[in-house]
């Protein structure tokens, strides 16, 4: 069967995670988490940095991990670094019958 794959980032994840208390979840759902801990992609706006709300506010920087919420809503988790996301993928792809998360760990 093939496979839906969502690959999105952390914020968006975590803004939007009570969707997975779906019950009727479909098997074929893959997500790809890529957590970097916070909108790492504001730090690049001009100006930004003198900002003292930059980190907390904008960036909004957080120690979060889907882990616990995945094992709550009864979805299979992985966590994955940078080096292992061949590993990652495979476990990802393989024909499990239900939906996944695999969650890329990468600290900015």
């Amino acid at each position: 069967k093939r496979k839906t794959i969502v690959l999105t980032g952390d914020l968006s994840f975590f803004y939007d995670h009570n969707a997975l208390w779906n019950t009727q979840l479909p098997e074929n759902l893959r997500i790809v988490l890529i957590n970097d801990h916070g909108g790492n992609i504001f730090r690049g706006l001009k100006g930004l940095e003198v900002s003292p709300v930059r980190d907390t506010l904008v960036m909004a920087k957080h120690s979060m991990s889907a882990e616990g919420w995945c094992a709550d809503c009864g979805v299979a988790y992985k966590k994955v670094a940078e080096g292992d996301m061949g590993n990652g993928i495979d476990w990802l792809l393989d024909d499990g019958n239900n939906a996944k998360v695999l969650e890329l760990s990468v600290w900015v």
